[in-house]
């Protein structure tokens, strides 16, 4: 979640066997890491992040250095997100308990000029319904197994055929160059 200097800070949700060995490090051991893979986020005036569980971090390290209005979705409160900078605009629905992340996203900002999501697949469906595909960058989630485009693990389907690598492609898209019948089913 945040970088300074020679320090690095991870925010690690357990969903496997790497990130359970993640889970239980110590502050000070090592990690052998590869990165940073696929290409940086673009510097957007004021985008509305919409972000759904640990899509936050990825987001709140851009709202720290770029700006934007960060709103994330989140059914309780999350350990280590107190990081996040208090001076950023962002709203929750957990603090306010107003339903889904899109929610907010429908309530107050759903005519922004841009949009960068981060999170599960239900929520970028949402919110495609509701703002124009256009405005949308969507930031994938996935695994990234060898970091250099060769296993296809982190693939998303292509808007007109093939593959978006999101190791050597992404880990971002605009939301029109992916082919999402077949990515959100």
């Amino acid at each position: 979640m945040r970088a300074t200097g020679d320090r690095v800070d991870f925010l690690v949700r357990v969903v496997g066997r790497a990130t359970a060995m993640m889970a239980k490090m110590k502050e000070g051991e090592d990690i052998l890491a590869t990165g940073p893979l696929g290409k940086p986020l673009p510097e957007l005036e004021d985008p509305v992040l919409v972000a759904g569980g640990i899509g936050v971090v990825p987001l709140a390290f851009y709202a720290a250095r770029h700006g934007g209005r960060l709103l994330w979705g989140l059914k309780e409160p999350a350990p280590g997100l107190e990081a996040v900078p208090g001076s950023l605009v962002h709203e929750t629905t957990y603090e306010t308990r107003s339903g889904t992340v899109v929610d907010l996203v429908a309530g107050k900002y759903a005519h922004e000029r841009s949009y960068i999501a981060c999170g599960p697949v239900p929520m970028f469906r949402a919110l495609l319904d509701l703002v124009p595909r256009e405005r949308v960058i969507l930031l994938a989630e996935g695994m990234m197994a060898c970091g250099v485009g060769i296993c296809l693990g982190c693939a998303l389907p292509r808007a007109g055929g093939g593959f978006l690598r999101t190791c050597t492609e992404g880990p971002w898209f605009r939301a029109h160059d992916v082919d999402l019948g077949r990515f959100l089913g």
